[in-house]
């Protein structure tokens, strides 16, 4: 990514999506958790996430709660939400947000920081960030983790040792 080279603030708010996808990521935990059932896949992170500011637990409520057939239970309120993050208060934020969603505010802030000229999309984020681990970072990760306890269980060798 040449074009980031000697820009520390450029990464830095670069590297800021995560954060600002951790009130979507509090609520999907609190969904699983408290068995809400909610289908996160029938809406775009676009509808409360476009880059410029981070993502507000108000907005994506009340963008979910738009979509009733696919909120069986109830979308969590921010008390419950709050007490779940008061129970899992040692949780590694770096893991929470789902890879998807994150390739997606990657590409969304690198267009509002590019003034809106960046034709970078999600596949081509998750291309680029494919690529940019090596495997020693990458058995540190939770997805890891669960891939390799899967195979593990199936009695399937999918990492080179």
């Amino acid at each position: 990514m040449e074009f980031l080279d000697g820009d520390d603030n450029l990464l830095k708010d670069i590297m800021n999506v995560h954060t600002e996808l951790l009130p979507l990521s509090w609520l999907k935990l609190s969904s699983k958790y408290l068995n809400r059932q909610i289908n996160f896949g029938t809406f775009s992170l676009y509808n409360f996430y476009k880059g410029d500011a981070p993502a507000d637990l108000a907005v994506i409520t009340k963008v979910l709660n738009k979509i009733p057939e696919n909120v069986t239970k109830g979308v969590p309120t921010k008390t419950e939400i709050d007490s779940v993050r008061k129970k899992y208060d040692n949780i590694d934020n770096n893991q929470l947000n789902n890879g998807h969603d994150l390739c997606s505010g990657f590409a969304y802030k690198f267009k509002v920081l590019k003034g809106g000229k960046s034709e970078l999309n999600i596949d081509s984020m998750t291309k680029v960030l494919r690529t940019a681990f090596t495997m020693t970072q990458f058995v540190q990760t939770q997805l890891y983790a669960s891939m390799y306890a899967w195979a593990e269980k199936e009695g399937l060798h999918i990492f080179r040792e």
